[in-house]
């Protein structure tokens, strides 16, 4: 079975199709989820993708994710392929995504080793105390493990300080962390904060493994609500308008024409399934 070069709307129609099937894995194990991030401002103001998105994004809590990537390789068969630092030690993504196995982008940054298919990103929340001093400084230590990660940079993770100095100076610190093992340390993280606040604190953020921040009520998320995303109803945030304003500030307008493109490839293959 050849491989074509494919429309952007080809591509949207196939990370839908994986997202259906993540959404019917959490069904079956009750696993929560919800739309996230540019996605979720797509449903929110286009009711599906952002015409010109090439991705899709989701979030989980911690002990969420944690149960989704215990089970759903053998729930994906040979179709799709769960990508994590274990899984695929090319990734330059240290958070989990769930990749078509036929498909291939081509992004003149990538690693070449790594599975280049098209995806669906998985992010985990962790819960962070209620306490702005607190908060701050368990953010500010895991900028630190961060850096450590393959992770691609591409905003600067200190606000208020020049990109490639933040980079660089974040990168050369977290050159520390090959003292350590990594997998260890961030496992020791992840229990540290989740145990420590899950049931006190009203704060969530993204997990350590993603390179920005949110800090966001719980309350804005849960009880989760639904939405229509390309005719089919997902969940999501109960304030979504306060959860899109904390990333994007005013998200019902649109971006000037400019900016209206593809932001993650150069280039889809895929291949035509039966």
């Amino acid at each position: 079975m050849e491989y074509r070069v494919c429309s952007l709307r080809e591509a949207q129609c196939r990370m839908f199709q994986i997202l259906r099937e993540i959404d019917r894995i959490c069904k079956k194990h009750n696993i929560t989820y919800w739309l996230d991030g540019g996605t979720l401002l797509g449903a929110m103001r286009h009711d599906g993708f952002i015409p010109w998105d090439d991705d899709l994004d989701i979030g989980m809590l911690r002990q969420d994710y944690v149960k989704f990537i215990s089970i759903a390789q053998s729930e994906f068969g040979e179709k799709y392929f769960l990508q994590t630092p274990l899984t695929d030690t090319y990734s330059e993504a240290s958070w989990i995504k769930v990749k078509d196995n036929n498909s291939k982008i081509l992004e003149e940054e990538n690693n070449n080793n790594a599975h280049s298919g098209l995806f669906v990103d998985i992010f985990p929340y962790d819960t962070l105390s209620d306490e702005d001093v607190k908060r701050k400084k368990t953010i500010t230590n895991v900028m630190f493990l961060r850096a450590y990660t393959k992770t691609r940079f591409k905003k600067p993770i200190i606000k208020n300080l020049p990109k490639n100095i933040g980079i660089c100076g974040l990168k050369t610190l977290g050159l520390l962390y090959k003292l350590i093992d990594y997998n260890d340390y961030l496992g020791r993280i992840h229990k540290k904060y989740n145990t420590k606040y899950r049931k006190t604190s009203n704060k969530l953020n993204y997990g350590v493994e993603v390179p920005w921040e949110l800090d966001i009520d719980k309350q804005d998320i849960f009880p989760l609500s639904t939405h229509s995303f390309e005719g089919i109803e997902f969940p999501i945030p109960n304030n979504s308008d306060e959860f899109l304003k904390k990333l994007y500030g005013n998200w019902t307008q649109l971006p000037p024409k400019e900016y209206r493109m593809p932001s993650h490839s150069d280039a889809v293959y895929i291949k035509d399934l039966n």
